[in-house]
């Protein structure tokens, strides 16, 4: 369970990935059931409990000693010892007397629910944990399933947000309070979602609720302050939140919703002049406002404690005090002829001290006017306001903005004055709590959130209104009258209002209804913040959040443009292949398919022999490209039969907390691109979360398929995802169907007397089999076969003739929108991955088939992004990449033509991550006056070198919190270094290490150790014909001890590995290359598995859909691309 405190629960199911845990932390054992035979330690108790009879008999033994005079024994001997036995008694009678309470105690997630359980009913409570649990999993699945459904059935949803004022976390009953009576929150938390993580983005008022509107932390809006002033303090000063900042009410009021505000504002008023109103409500997305627009005070209370720069205050009246009694003086004087000076002198002191009397009391005495007011719209309509009408009259607004708007979609912020100081609550309450004030204060905002949620019911809006409560920060401690705290209470946690580390300052209630949508009588422990009602309400508001918060921030940070243009960032073109080989191209030594693009950008710059993939498939190896890590380290690798993303609704992919380089040249005013493949997955638990999705990872800008292309893409080509196990379900139907029309001849020829609802049912049976795996694997082309420009899918299925096409213009549109602005634009060819799709400019052009057609037209495109870059007079300034993800496919035919690449001299192909042919991989970089031309460089480097080698040059840092694997390739592009930082690179496939490569600098020669290699088929082939692609582990592969160990410089081909028997460097290499081993898994961790079992399974309520699925179609593309190829 713990590790060093009672509830850091570090063992727990929670802390293990579990999203749900109901049951026993422990075992059972006898002791939880009273009376029954024991089972823990029961010698050593039977020892200790013998150890005490024989202490408590020899201490009777001296009480009766001392008594009879026997022996001379101080009484104090006797009572210590007596103290000694009842001590050692307790300590172990604590820990096995109660066994039943420690070990025997049932959980639901962290809480504590029987302590002791009852055993006998522990069989009938699991079962009903297990059926409740699988019937909100089955609402989930429904719900997901069933979002666009809903969408377009039901109106827009409305929106009532509660929001209270210095409430702690512990003064509500669902929370833990058990003498403040707070029913009808309870109740909204009983019909609800009860949020115990929930924190607030500030700990004082103002920067909380500037958070809360704009989604964003208050410092971004420079809504925060470390000085004295950390709130707006007056009502006629001038800041307040900008209005540039946009609030989820301005986006909601574009979408058609009626938005209010009733109560408490604090975000400021006026800007420069006395009615500009720029820091309104209604300058910020509300159509009416009814409340205060500062925040309740001591002042407005005649009468009461002072709150506003007291000391300060106090220094004034001293000071004016001491500067009358001096004029009062002078006047004595003058009169007494003590000092003979002038009238004036005296008259123009007084003068002056009633001025500066009239200057600060001004200010300060007449608070109650100047702050304590209530406006409706942009009108004062109480000044000062009455507090004691106050709360009846937010009810009364409240209720008439529900029954004005019943009929349209609105958003209504209740922002309550309570329970704020100074407290003020009316008489129906006051009195009535065992709380004093403060708990009279909690009860009548209690009474009037029952009030609103019943104004919602009653108006038959329940159903489609999401409600929300919680607080702006947490209780304020200190806040006092006298001897009694009038300040809220935080519960378990330390600190309060003012404590932004403390949990009492920023942990606060939240919970949410929404009947028929959200679940009822439901906890979550996850964080969550108050900013997150921001998007969440935009989301179901049909809106989009804005696109420009980070870009402003990112420019402010990265210099004005006088900055930019006397020093220009590069720009950056990195064009990325899919399964091309290396003897592919001319310039890696292929003479039969042209290449001439491709060869000019190599004879332009510099070429890398030694360039080598991270992993030697699709994903993995991207993966490991946009992180500058090995895949292994993100979760994006795997042994099992997914070691690449297989379905786009399957929620595994590139975890959001992995950083890209893509999100670091972002954050440096970089506007970023990726046009092609993504194929790094799309959705983690919900539709259009699109949590891996590029937009996700940096990119402002997306255009292709976010998953890869396959055979079934094109329509009735061969067949290419998991074709044996559908051959089986084929043949399974086939079966079944066949049992069913032997059972409907056999009833009709009378030959058996069956039952024909049996039948009916056996067919039901047989259809509802065939749909369930068929609306899986039949419409693979609709499923995973979808172009999308940004979040929106704008082809399904994809129009894969056109592909190429559209491709290259994308590319020519984003090099031309941003050609004035620092740019990274990642070009994911599709080309050269089957099912080879190449336009009629190209078809039969090649000697090499299909396949050399494919190569040919993509050195076209290449060629033509080259052309766009030096055109638009950016040559000078842009660094051109162009690699492969991994080797070329040995095993892909079509009959008897291979539809794959050519490794060159090099053994294996893609899916083998020890042999050469699988990871040596082409890789060209151009960048003219920076990086010499026509220089071939024979040093190791990894596609893995990419990120650092950006995030350097355009100005970011790299990531202290994890590894990065790359080392930045610029000192030996520009030949400062004449060999490359890596001594080491580590060959994964999956999870398994199959090679290591050691480049032992002070002889140059370069070391490759075999551990496992895939055992081919059929035998003598050089490749895996039999699965296609090579496994990793089990079966799969030959264990190799002692390894096989191979000199590439001397033999590129691996043909002949070095004798361990007779060759005298063997023992020595292998040992240096132990060591390594050794020191990098030391580096690994576990993370996880992105590509397990589940999380690779297809799931339909996360299928990328433009449609109602499973009716999902749609053709929103331009087809206009004449003339852009051959």
């Amino acid at each position: 369970m713990n590790c060093e405190s009672p509830n850091d629960h570090c063992h727990h199911p929670l802390n293990h990935g579990f999203d749900y845990f109901y049951g026993m932390p422990h075992s059972l054992i006898n002791e939880c059931q009273p009376g029954g035979l024991l089972e823990i330690d029961v010698p050593f108790r039977a020892q200790l409990t013998l150890l005490t009879q024989i202490m408590a008999f020899a201490v009777m033994t001296l009480v009766i000693v001392r008594y009879s005079n026997m022996v001379a024994i101080n009484w104090k001997i006797i009572f210590y010892s007596v103290l000694l036995v009842i001590l050692f008694f307790i300590t172990w009678y604590l820990k096995y007397g109660f066994i039943q309470y420690w070990s025997c105690i049932i959980m639901r997630n962290h809480e504590i629910i029987e302590q002791p359980m009852n055993v006998k009913e522990i069989a009938s409570q699991m079962l009903r944990e297990v059926l409740h649990f699988i019937d909100r999993i089955f609402l989930v699945i429904l719900h997901l399933a069933g979002d666009a459904l809903i969408r377009a059935s039901s109106p827009k949803p409305n929106f009532v947000l509660m929001l209270a004022d210095d409430l702690g976390i512990g003064d509500i009953g669902c929370y833990g309070n058990t003498t403040i009576r707070t029913p009808n929150i309870d109740k909204l938390a009983n019909d609800g979602v009860k949020l115990t993580q929930h924190i607030a983005a500030a700990r004082l008022c103002t920067p909380s609720r500037a958070a809360f509107m704009t989604g964003r932390y208050a410092v971004r809006s420079g809504m925060y302050s470390c000085g004295e002033a950390r709130v707006i303090h007056w009502l006629g000063s001038s800041g307040g939140l900008p209005p540039n900042e946009t609030t989820f009410a301005s986006i909601l009021q574009q979408q058609g919703y009626s938005t209010g505000i009733i109560g408490k504002w604090h975000l400021g008023m006026n800007c420069e002049s006395l009615n500009d109103h720029c820091h309104h409500p209604l300058n910020h997305g509300f159509d009416y406002f009814y409340g205060m627009p500062l925040t309740l005070l001591n002042e407005c209370q005649p009468g009461g404690l002072l709150q506003i720069d007291v000391p300060f205050r106090a220094q004034l009246t001293l000071l004016t005090q001491i500067m009358a009694f001096a004029v009062v003086t002078l006047v004595i004087a003058r009169y007494s002829n003590m000092v003979a000076i002038n009238w004036k002198i005296i008259f123009y002191s007084a003068l002056l001290v009633i001025l500066f009397f009239i200057t600060w009391y001004l200010k300060y005495g007449f608070l109650h006017y100047w702050s304590c007011i209530i406006m409706r719209n942009n009108e004062i309509i109480e000044q000062p306001m009455n507090l004691e009408r106050t709360a009846p009259q937010m009810l009364n607004e409240v209720l008439q903005f529900i029954d004005r708007n019943k009929d349209t979609p609105f958003l209504l912020i209740v922002s309550f004055l309570h329970v704020h100081i100074p407290l003020i609550t009316t008489k129906a309450f006051m009195g009535k709590s065992k709380h004093g004030r403060y708990g009279d204060n909690v009860e009548e905002m209690d009474f009037m959130v029952g009030s609103v949620v019943n104004a919602i019911d009653n108006a038959g809006l329940k159903n489609n209104t999401m409600i929300y409560f919680t607080s702006d920060h947490g209780g304020h401690l200190e806040a006092n009258d006298g001897k009694l705290q009038t300040g809220g209470w935080n519960g378990i946690y330390r600190g309060g209002k003012g404590m932004a580390g403390w949990e009492g300052g920023i942990r606060v209630p939240g919970i949410v209804r929404w009947p028929g949508i959200i679940l009822s009588d439901v906890k979550i422990d996850e964080p969550t913040s108050l900013m997150d009602i921001f998007p969440t309400v935009v989301h179901l508001g049909g809106g989009e959040l804005p696109k420009d918060r980070i870009f402003l921030v990112i420019l402010h940070l990265a210099g004005d443009a006088l900055i930019r243009a006397s020093n220009p960032k590069p720009n950056f073109v990195l064009m990325l292949a899919d399964d091309l080989g290396i003897g592919d191209i001319g310039c890696y030594g292929n003479t039969t398919i042209r290449t001439p693009n491709i060869d000019k950008l190599a004879n332009d710059g510099v070429k890398l022999t030694q360039h080598i993939a991270a992993a030697p498939l699709c994903t993995p190896s991207r993966a490991a490209f946009m992180t500058g890590r090995y895949a292994l380290r993100s979760g994006m690798d795997s042994c099992g039969g997914a070691r690449a993303i297989k379905w786009l609704g399957s929620p595994g992919g590139l975890p959001p907390n992995e950083t890209t380089f893509a999100s670091i040249l972002q954050k440096q005013g970089y506007s970023t691109g990726i046009i092609g493949k993504w194929h790094l997955g799309m959705n983690c638990e919900s539709l259009n979360d699109h949590c891996h999705h590029p937009l996700n990872h940096g990119f402002h800008y997306f255009y292709g398929t976010p998953f890869t292309l396959i055979n079934e893409c094109q329509l009735g080509g061969l067949l290419e995802i998991e074709v044996s196990f559908r051959a089986q379900l084929t043949l399974l139907t086939q079966i079944m169907a066949f049992a069913v029309m032997t059972l409907v001849i056999a009833r009709y020829s009378n030959m058996v007397a069956i039952n024909w609802k049996i039948i009916f049912y056996s067919a039901l049976l047989v259809i509802l089999f065939f749909i369930t795996w068929y609306l899986k694997y039949g419409f693979i082309q609709y499923w995973s076969c979808i172009i999308m420009r940004n979040h929106e899918i704008i082809e399904q299925p994809m129009n894969i003739e056109e592909m190429a096409t559209q491709m290259l213009r994308e590319l020519q549109h984003f090099i031309d929108r941003n050609k004035d602005t620092p740019f990274l634009l990642i070009v994911s060819f599709l080309h050269v991955h089957v099912p080879l799709i190449t336009t009629k400019a190209f078809t039969g052009k090649s000697e090499h088939g299909l396949y050399g057609d494919n190569v040919q037209e993509m050195d076209f495109m290449v060629g033509s992004v080259v052309n766009a870059i030096d055109n638009a007079g950016l040559k000078n300034n842009t660094m051109i990449y162009f690699a492969s993800d991994h080797g070329g496919h040995l095993e892909v035919k079509d009959g008897k033509f291979q539809t794959g690449g050519w490794n060159g001299i090099y053994r294996g192909g893609k899916g083998m991550a020890g042999w050469e042919g699988g990871i040596r991989v082409p890789g060209i970089v151009r960048w003219p006056g920076i990086i010499p031309s026509d220089v071939k460089i024979d040093e190791p480097t990894s596609l893995m070198d990419i990120y650092p080698t950006v995030v350097h040059l355009g100005g970011g840092e790299l990531p202290k919190d994890r590894i990065i694997d790359g080392r930045n390739l610029m000192p030996l592009l520009t030949r400062e270094a004449l060999h490359s930082e890596h001594e080491f690179l580590f060959h994964y496939c999956g999870t398994q290490l199959h090679a290591v490569r050691w480049h032992q600098k002070e002889s140059g020669a370069i070391w490759k150790a075999h551990y496992m290699t895939p055992v081919f088929f059929p035998e003598g082939a050089i490749g895996c014909y039999n699965t296609k692609v090579c496994g990793c582990e089990g079966d799969h592969v030959d264990h190799h001890d002692p390894p096989l160990l191979f000199e590439l410089l001397a033999d590129p081909s691996e043909s002949k590995p070095l004798d361990a028997r007779v060759d005298p460097q063997y023992k020595s290499v292998l040992s240096r290359i132990k060591m390594a081993v050794t020191e990098h898994q030391k580096t690994i961790s576990v993370v996880p598995q992105q590509f397990s079992f589940f999380n690779n399974l297809w799931r339909p309520w996360l299928q990328p859909c433009c449609g109602t699925f499973p009716f999902c179609w749609c053709d929103k593309e331009d087809h206009n691309v004449a003339g852009l190829m051959g």
